[in-house]
């Protein structure tokens, strides 16, 4: 039974569940061990038994907000619709954790470089050749960086907007209209239309075996992240 006055056990989670409002409400610039260590009711060293530093606790955040993302072999499932299932997941996973991409590049994005090696292995089990792959990983990473950072900029343009309580001008009308759903999945498809052509003459009807006992695979994990 605990003493009276003190500190009671927390879970992981629980842990988890605070650092992730924090993140929410103040961003991962502003964020800190003693300032969470605090509002759980802990000493810095104390939290520092659940988790060895800062960046292992924005891991498991990040670990939290991927597991929608669904990067896991689907047998018989083509390499295109791989692409499209995965970064249509991905866009939904920012949506509705904004603060992912900046926690990423925190962690000096070896979150991401974990989620693409797990797509690697899964183009890899498909067929897909390490030239295609090369190909479709620079064009993914510099669209999917270029794109979230252009939506950011975006959601700030409509909030300066709603302030002043005006109407776009037609440059600002661009910049609102080339950040949605639809510009993504657009995007996403002259991608893959890029690796086809890149890839010619090969059909590029590569596709996940059937037998998972073929797969190669593994899932991107916390301790990848840290």
């Amino acid at each position: 039974m605990a003493k009276p006055g003190a500190p009671r056990n927390h879970t992981r989670d629980e842990i988890l569940d605070a650092a992730q409002a924090m993140l929410k409400e103040h961003g991962s610039e502003n964020f800190s061990v003693r300032a969470l260590a605090k509002n759980v009711g802990l000493s810095p060293m104390g939290l520092y038994t659940y988790f060895p530093s800062r960046e292992s606790i924005l891991a498991a955040v990040l670990e939290r907000f991927s597991l929608p993302l669904g990067i896991a072999p689907v047998p018989g499932e083509y390499w295109d619709e791989t692409v499209k299932r995965i970064t249509g997941s991905l866009l939904e996973v920012v949506q509705a954790h904004p603060q992912t991409m900046r926690i990423n590049y925190d962690l000096r994005n070896s979150w991401a470089r974990a989620q693409y090696k797990s797509l690697y292995l899964i183009h890899r089990d498909q067929g897909m050749p390490d030239s295609s792959y090369a190909h479709l990983y620079c064009g993914v990473t510099s669209f999917l960086a270029g794109f979230f950072n252009g939506r950011m900029q975006s959601a700030s343009l409509l909030e300066q907007l709603e302030a002043k309580k005006r109407e776009a001008d037609s440059w600002e009308q661009i910049v609102l209209s080339s950040f949605t759903d639809t510009a993504y999945t657009r995007g996403i498809e002259m991608l893959l239309q890029a690796v086809r052509k890149h890839s010619a003459p090969d059909p590029c009807e590569w596709r996940t075996p059937e037998n998972p006992e073929e797969w190669t695979w593994t899932a991107p994990t916390e301790t990848a992240l840290q």
